[in-house]
């Protein structure tokens, strides 16, 4: 039995060897550092002790507007934006290329963050997002002919007040298929799944539980001649306001109707039961009537119209204070790709919504490249990780690399990236 005060949270783990027990204890108290102590026990001898934590320096969390060098005032909204910060180096922790996906926060005591590296999906702790210390595999790609043989993509987690952790990755299929175009055979092609994970025991161990979303067209099904990314990807989760629904969102790659690349919106009704395959309805034509699993769907974020552009990783959150969902994604206004163009309207972008459905005009808060080009800028996989406490100040992290690439030619993998944001 172990009992903290003050706010402290520490967790145990104890070995036995006879009478003699080691329990190691981690500390961990917001705005101090955590420290970590083992201790020696003589079975049914209580041991006391007195442990003092070190306060932590003064975080950007009490930053004024002083911290932040861009405002943007748009859609009824003003954002306020810090200069870029590098979260985590390239090769940090042993992660390649992370983020490969959007990260998501799991929890602040401990922090933890999802996300992917080399197509495996991994758990990210440390004392907060500045202070990442461990990594920690929890997923990869399935056995050859499975729906996720090539990637594993974790972008959406929803912690459930029962237990059950629920995170909604992309499972890429690329067998048969050649590589993307622009990423000179680094980025095989994919026909994509939204897969679903589960853990029982808050986030020790994890079990796949199959697709619950699938494009209305299969694998086989192409818009056009040589493409190579095909199907459902990039999920994005939040609970809607009320608690009712779990809505997912997602990209669809399908291109039918030439609507490009755009997101769309599917939802599980909680008061049913999980948000496990075959609970999900698409949203189609103002309602949720079509099934998860191979249905049609219409766009909720549609940028098509500007200038065939496309509407890539959704990561929505539902902003009390605003009582507002906000949506950070990315747009790739494809042609500004094409060799001589420059980067104008291509980036990290923002939208709001009073219902989750309906969403305002995008708003760009960070210009930049978003798709993945050999040797060039990029930018891209956002999220907003607010402080604790908070639904309008917090962190936008995102990946980034000033010449993307494998490390080859003098190029970089994307390492983890944020800037301090705040909404109002």
């Amino acid at each position: 039995f172990f009992q903290a005060e003050d706010g402290i949270r520490a967790l145990v783990r104890s070995r036995g060897l006879g009478d003699v027990y080691k329990r190691q204890l981690t500390f961990r108290k917001p705005g101090y550092k955590t420290r970590e102590l083992i201790i020696e026990a003589i079975k049914d001898t209580p041991v006391e002790t007195t442990v003092t934590l070190e306060k932590e320096k003064e975080s950007a969390e009490s930053d004024t507007d002083d911290a932040y060098e861009t405002q943007i005032s748009r859609e009824g909204v003003t954002v306020l934006l810090g200069a870029e910060r590098t979260l985590l180096t390239p090769g940090a922790l042993g992660l390649s290329g992370f983020p490969g996906s959007v990260v998501t926060r799991l929890s602040d005591t401990p922090f933890r963050l999802l996300g992917t590296s080399a197509g495996d999906g991994y758990l990210v702790e440390g004392a907060d997002l500045t202070s990442l210390s461990r990594a920690r595999r929890i997923a990869g790609p399935g056995a050859p002919g499975s729906f996720d043989n090539a990637y594993v993509g974790l972008s959406a987690a929803y912690v459930s007040t029962e237990g059950p952790i629920y995170v909604f990755y992309q499972g890429n299929d690329s067998e048969g298929l050649g590589p993307l175009p622009g990423g000179e055979s680094a980025l095989r092609g994919f026909y994509g799944r939204i897969g679903l994970l589960i853990s029982h025991d808050r986030g020790f161990s994890w079990k796949k539980s199959g697709p619950v979303l699938q494009s209305v067209k299969p694998k086989s099904w192409t818009a056009y001649q040589g493409q190579q990314d095909r199907g459902v990807a990039e999920p994005g989760v939040v609970r809607e306001k009320s608690g009712r629904y779990l809505y997912l969102y997602y990209t669809d790659h399908s291109g039918v109707d030439n609507r490009g690349v755009q997101i769309c919106l599917a939802r599980a009704d909680l008061e049913e039961g999980s948000p496990a395959p075959g609970r999900f309805k698409k949203y189609f034509r103002g309602e949720f009537t079509q099934p998860g699993l191979g249905g049609r769907d219409t766009p909720v974020i549609n940028v098509h119209h500007l200038d065939d552009a496309d509407a890539l990783f959704p990561s929505p959150i539902y902003s009390k204070t605003l009582d507002r969902y906000i949506m950070i994604f990315a747009v790739n206004f494809w042609k500004e790709n094409y060799p001589g163009k420059k980067i104008e309207k291509s980036g990290i972008y923002a939208a709001y919504s009073p219902d989750g459905i309906t969403w305002s005009a995008p708003v760009l808060l960070v210009k930049g490249r978003t798709a993945f080009i050999k040797g060039k800028a990029f930018s891209s996989m956002a999220s907003f990780i607010p402080d604790p406490g908070s639904t309008t100040r917090g962190w936008l992290v995102y990946a980034s690399s000033p010449r993307w690439g494998l490390g080859d030619d003098g190029t970089l993998p994307q390492h983890l990236a944020g800037r301090r944001i705040l909404f109002r």
